[in-house]
């Protein structure tokens, strides 16, 4: 259907004043049981992603897609992997350990910290307030780098950030174990039946399936361990609704897809001959089909719809006092709001 007959083109210019986006989530939840890399690959097959959480409200949002009626595991777009141990000093990496029997095993959740006892190492969770045994370098103490008195028992309990910073403020840094040698010294310097805080740690790495990281996190008390996998699913019951547990990525169950729907608030400038109502209903309908046509031809697309958005005065636009002396009209601004951006 031609545009409104009163409109005479001699020229159609979009001048972007200002945008406003906002990228808004969509969640879709698929019944089908997949394991979590056959669900990431439906997602993306469908110009989606895995769910991906940011904040509280999004745990609702899928809570509400997933709805009444089920009960279970339903895969999110997270997986989780500890990076590799390193040492807090110069962080390097621990070529050198000397655990106990059993361990490093998670045993209270995610233990990313090491503390030794009777000469053998343990992983506990960084939050438990313990003795710790500071390194020196400096010049004040003399000797080579592995003398004993550059090792500095600590008696306050801190947690291992605590006693990291402790370290870092007072003397170089928790103490770091890389040689038989340099563990020898350690172990003389650990008083019998104490356990100490070592510069050791590691931490966990997040990676969702969008390749954004985030802060946020929903797990339940005691997860992630990584004892039942690495793969994430959030937990549809009434105990822990919306709570994220680990589990083997070969399981299969449910899951949830994200996609965005782009708004864009566009403020134009609009310039035309013409003397027609840029308000009539008419002209107004046939500018957004010339306006629909030029944006889904220029982005090789067909997705893109746009409204109306109006003022507080009702109308969605306002004869600006500068007059086009060149082509005779009179030159307008628009307001317009893509309802629906899908392409480009």
């Amino acid at each position: 259907m031609p545009p409104h007959p009163d409109i005479r083109w001699t020229l159609l210019c979009f001048v972007l004043v200002s945008e406003i986006c906002s990228c808004l989530h969509h969640y879709y939840f698929i019944e089908e049981e997949k394991t979590w890399l056959e669900a990431k690959k439906h997602c993306e097959q469908n110009d989606a992603v895995l769910a991906t959480v940011n904040n509280q409200q999004n745990v609702t949002q899928l809570l509400e897609t997933v709805g009444d009626g089920f009960e279970g595991n339903v895969w999110i777009g997270l997986n989780v992997t500890f990076t590799e141990w390193r040492w807090s000093l110069n962080n390097g990496s621990a070529t050198f350990t000397h655990w106990g029997t059993g361990e490093p095993n998670n045993y209270n959740g995610p233990e990313l910290c090491v503390s030794t006892y009777h000469g053998l190492w343990n992983d506990y969770p960084c939050s438990i307030k313990n003795f710790f045994l500071c390194y020196d370098n400096s010049n004040k103490i003399g000797g080579t780098n592995i003398s004993p008195d550059r090792y500095l028992y600590v008696s306050e309990s801190l947690s291992w950030h605590e006693a990291q910073a402790y370290c870092r403020k007072h003397h170089t840094d928790l103490a770091s174990i890389q040689s038989e040698e340099e563990y020898e010294v350690v172990k003389n310097k650990v008083p019998s039946g104490h356990v100490l805080a070592i510069g050791l740690h590691r931490e966990l790495s997040d990676n969702w399936s969008d390749g954004v990281q985030r802060k946020f996190r929903n797990w339940l008390p005691g997860h992630p361990s990584l004892k039942s996998g690495s793969c994430v699913t959030t937990l549809i019951n009434r105990e822990n609704p919306g709570k994220w547990i680990e589990n083997s990525c070969n399981k299969k169950f449910p899951f949830i897809c994200r996609k965005d729907e782009k708004q864009v608030r566009l403020h134009l400038k609009l310039q035309l001959k013409s003397t027609a109502d840029l308000n009539d209903p008419a002209v107004k309908d046939g500018l957004l089909r010339l306006m629909e046509e030029k944006l889904n031809l220029n982005l090789n697309t067909t997705g893109i719809k746009i409204a109306w958005m109006k003022k507080h005065d009702h109308e969605i636009s306002h004869k600006e006092e500068k007059t086009d002396k060149n082509s005779g009209g009179s030159e307008r601004t628009c307001n317009k709001q893509p309802n629906k951006w899908k392409g480009g």
